[in-house]
């Protein structure tokens, strides 16, 4: 086995554990939890808002208040799955450990198998990413999309930067504070003088 399968075989046991507790905190949620299928405050707004969007009334007028992105989400998956807040936290808390692999990814890249461990372990045992993933809130759907963009920026390759450009684009319409992640890598790469890359992902937004 070369070290590279070892690396895939651990990441893949670190994802399943973390997937299987995730799966057992959520499955007792429903009892300790009044807010569980009654969401309140940003929650109750995005999934009004995309109540709204399947039911063909549209978003709000005027300037948007809340970033659109993780309301247009919620239209999408609402539609396909149905109205389970169940099912679409269960789906939150995978994205969250999909988004652990992804930053791990990046760190054994760079620093290879034992720091690309411990990135999946650190991510994984961030606790408020654990809170909003049972919430009908943008941030596992947010990271997500930065941490693939984030791993298709470690790619030295021109063609890699468009999908860098769209995902962290994507990523903004859910999080807006996002946009200050594709601004320095512009300004990186353009004092890198890779002006292709920064002319695509100022493109990309």
């Amino acid at each position: 086995m070369t070290g590279e399968d070892r690396y895939r075989l651990g990441s893949a046991v670190l994802a399943l554990v973390a997937f299987g507790l995730r799966a057992g905190y959520l499955f007792s949620q429903p009892d300790a939890d009044p807010w569980f299928s009654s969401p309140a405050m940003d929650g109750q707004v995005y999934v009004d808002w995309a109540r709204n969007l399947v039911e063909g009334r549209g978003g709000p007028d005027g300037a948007y208040y809340q970033a659109p992105g993780y309301p247009w989400f919620l239209a999408g998956f609402f539609s396909l799955a149905g109205w389970s807040f169940g099912l679409l936290y269960l789906f939150q808390h995978g994205l969250t450990v999909a988004s652990a692999w992804l930053l791990g990814e990046v760190s054994r890249r760079s620093a290879g198998m034992a720091a690309g461990w411990a990135t999946m372990i650190l991510a994984l045992g961030y606790q408020p990413l654990l809170f909003f993933s049972s919430r009908p809130v943008g941030e596992s759907v947010a990271v997500f999309l930065l941490a693939g963009s984030v791993l298709a920026y470690t790619g030295s390759r021109p063609g890699r930067s468009w999908w860098t450009g769209l995902l962290v684009g994507l990523a903004v319409l859910v999080r807006p504070n996002f946009l200050l992640v594709p601004v320095a890598w512009g300004i990186v790469a353009a004092a890198r003088k890779r002006f292709r890359v920064s002319l695509v992902l100022a493109g990309c937004l």
